[in-house]
């Protein structure tokens, strides 16, 4: 159970968050308001007061920061998205929630017990929590969706990672204890975090998995500023960025997460010896697969088979891990095959249950079968596709201009989303910097989709800067 510490650390937040707000740039700012509580603030620990939604570090921080961009900030910059395709989605996903507990009506019945119907008062619930998730992809189009807010994000990346190692080589010394010792409880298996006759660090995120996933953003982040540095031609310093990237390989390699090293493999090989085109054409093919995964799951087109004994090559015990997946996903596919459209809804009701009683007996790791499995194919398309078009549009925006122009702080930001959007295939690491990241690239596709329309042959180029409506 989370002490006092715990809850008073996340009631305080507002007013860290305010003088946060007020200490530095706006662009800076608001990225530090996302990465740090994401970091800092217990885990597992909620307020449920009522008439309102559960509190959470994440709800806590995106609920401060919305507001803070609502009544703090000086020019205030339109939150809704100009793209109708993005409008589409964000009307899908706030609708699954009523079309899927208009499905699942119905309790789940069993001889010793039951799973409860959807209700209105779930889907009404459940949207207002998918809202405050997605709040920072609003704030993010909003007032970073340039490549200086490009950069910053990347630079906040790194800053935080560096700070954060001293923590995280504590714990691969002492483990995992950060988190018990200051808010009074360990927010996930201890024994999880036993790898390779050593410790994972989790300090105050929610699995060990999840600092490493971290890691290899802030690596990415160097890799890009050190390019970000070449492309302007302003080297000096520019090798202080590759020492901070050896750095942190060698922290992410006493991470112990396989999956984490061979995304920073393959992040690192196209960001240090490709360009930008290249780059984004891996990211919006990454973004198709995890897309179209499953799909390909659903037809057997995933090679299962191979991607297991590739495993066992390297180690029986992870071999043994992906088989418990592939077999709880394969259930859970059919189970989702039940009700395709609008899926099961919540209660866990999309899970496997026992027979005689109704209790769970499935695991779901990957955010996709999670989200495939409540809200259907409708709700799936609509919320992956919110983080999949901004990679879509920045590609199609780049075939009618200049790639040089793209930065390759935009770029490797494309790179990093699209790597979280693959662990979301075994994992649920969606979290409120993958929403910011989303939406600071779907701002910039919207900025140069009006810059490529206004250099059509025929059409009178706009020599100011077109009013915005504000918020208020």
């Amino acid at each position: 159970m989370p002490n006092t510490l715990a809850y008073a650390v996340l009631v305080s937040w507002p007013l860290v968050a305010v003088w946060i707000y007020a200490a530095m740039p706006r662009t800076r700012a608001i990225v530090c308001l996302m990465v740090i509580p994401y970091l800092l603030l217990p885990s597992a620990t909620i307020l449920d007061l009522p008439v309102v939604p559960p509190i959470n570090k994440t709800t806590m921080a995106n609920i401060t920061l919305l507001l803070l961009v609502l009544f703090a900030a000086r020019e205030k910059e339109p939150l809704l998205p100009s793209s109708l395709s993005v409008r589409l989605l964000l009307a899908m996903a706030f609708t699954a929630p009523f079309l899927t507990a208009l499905q699942n009506s119905d309790p789940l019945l069993f001889p010793q017990g039951w799973v409860p119907a959807m209700s209105f008062y779930d889907a009404l619930s459940s949207t207002i929590q998918l809202l405050l998730m997605i709040v920072p992809f609003f704030v993010g189009r909003a007032y970073l969706s340039s490549p200086t807010g490009h950069r910053e994000i990347a630079v906040v990346f790194l800053a935080s990672a560096l700070f954060y190692s001293a923590p995280m080589l504590l714990e691969l010394r002492l483990s995992p204890q950060l988190h018990n010792w200051i808010y009074g409880f360990h927010q996930h298996s201890f024994s999880q975090q036993i790898r390779g006759g050593g410790f994972r660090p989790v300090v105050f995120l929610s699995h060990g998995l999840m600092v490493a996933l971290y890691v290899v953003f802030a690596v990415a982040a160097a890799a890009i500023l050190w390019r970000q540095r070449n492309q302007e031609r302003e080297r000096e310093r520019s090798g202080l960025f590759f020492v901070a990237l050896a750095y942190l390989l060698v922290v992410l390699v006493l991470c112990k997460s396989l999956a984490s090293l061979l995304y920073a493999v393959v992040i690192l090989t196209a960001l240090l010896l490709f360009g930008v085109r290249t780059q984004l054409r891996l990211a919006v093919l990454l973004a198709f697969i995890t897309v179209a995964y499953p799909a390909l799951r659903s037809l057997d087109v995933i090679p299962v088979n191979e991607m297991l004994d590739l495993a066992r090559q390297v180690n029986e015990d992870r071999a043994n891990s992906l088989q418990f997946r592939f077999d709880n996903e394969s259930a859970l596919l059919e189970r989702a095959s039940e009700r395709p459209s609008f899926g099961w809804g919540s209660w866990g009701r999309y899970h496997i249950h026992h027979p005689i009683t109704g209790e769970e007996t499935s695991i779901a790791d990957g955010y996709w079968i999670i989200t495939l499995g409540t809200f259907g194919w409708f709700g799936f398309l609509a919320i992956f596709g919110l983080l999949a078009v901004p990679l879509m549009s920045i590609w199609r925006g780049m075939q009618r201009m200049n790639a040089n122009t793209i930065s390759y702080a935009t770029s490797g930001l494309s790179l990093i989303l699209a790597t979280n959007m693959i662990d979301l295939l075994p994992n649920a690491s969606i979290v409120p910097i993958t929403w910011l990241i989303a939406g600071s690239l779907l701002g910039y596709a919207e900025r140069i989709s009006v810059s490529s329309a206004e250099d059509l042959p025929g059409r009178k180029r706009s020599t100011s800067l077109p009013k915005r409506r504000t918020v208020l």
